[in-house]
């Protein structure tokens, strides 16, 4: 019996689609499955593996998880909010 997908969702359907953590991580250029579940749990990849993720999502008919914008450090200048 295979090992339960633990991914959270978009992730886990993509990785049961290609049958399994290890299918999707070669499918992604055989990026190491800890990185994968890193970004799966919200870590920023590089950009030209997030062009590589969402095409992939995009072939397999799901919507691709959002990204958002890496965290700049604060540069301590005031903002409107502040």
């Amino acid at each position: 019996m295979p090992r339960p997908i633990t991914l959270a969702s978009p992730w886990k359907d993509l990785a049961e689609k290609l049958g399994g953590v290890g299918e999707l991580a070669k499918s992604l250029g055989g990026v190491d499955p800890t990185t994968l579940r890193r970004w799966a749990q919200g870590r920023m990849p590089n950009r030209s593996a997030r062009v590589l993720i969402v095409g992939l999502f995009k072939k397999h008919g799901l919507k691709a998880p959002e990204f958002g914008s890496p965290k700049l450090p604060d540069s301590g200048e005031p903002t409107e909010a502040n």
